[in-house]
């Protein structure tokens, strides 16, 4: 009769970091912060070894968290990386995509002059979304171009963006 030997092979595990960025918001308008924070899954046996952040437009962090103040003189798209590396030498990556956009170039009219009773059109432009007041005598408070009937000498503000968030006032 014979032995018989059974030899188990190598434990191969298979694993390694999940990078995770966590971003205060997605969309920020120029001269604005957003918050970072690495968020990232690592096994209790294969801990962080090291972190790198990475933005399109330059700038490199190592922080585990920390918050950037957005500067641009254009709309942008800016994509933001974090790379992983686990005690092991095992990588991920994340990335997410901001949406900074430029302050907004409003444009209005000045001064303008009409007889008691009458009725002009007021204009402004140069961006995608119109707040005025002073609604009780604007004919549409979210157009560039509303109707004015006021009674009595007026100044009218309107707010303007070119996203839904950043608004300049004139």
């Amino acid at each position: 009769l014979g032995c018989i030997v059974t030899v188990f092979g190598p434990y191969i595990r298979v694993g390694g970091p999940d990078a995770k960025i966590f971003a205060s918001s997605d969309i920020v308008c120029n001269n604005e912060e957003l918050k970072f924070s690495d968020t990232s899954v690592f096994t209790k046996n294969s801990p962080l070894n090291s972190r790198n952040w990475t933005f399109e437009n330059g700038f490199t962090s190592t922080d585990s968290s920390f918050v950037y103040k957005f500067q641009t003189t254009d709309s942008t798209d800016i994509n933001i990386s974090l790379q992983v590396v686990d005690s092991l030498g095992c990588a991920d990556r994340d990335t997410v995509l901001v949406r900074v956009f430029a302050e907004a170039p409003l444009e209005v009219e000045d001064k303008l002059v009409i007889c008691k009773g009458d009725t002009i059109q007021l204009y402004s432009g140069g961006v995608h979304h119109y707040e005025w007041q002073n609604s009780g005598t604007l004919s549409n408070l979210n157009i560039n171009n509303p109707l004015a009937f006021p009674l009595l000498t007026t100044k009218y503000i309107v707010r303007g963006s070119v996203s839904p968030t950043c608004f300049k006032d004139k």
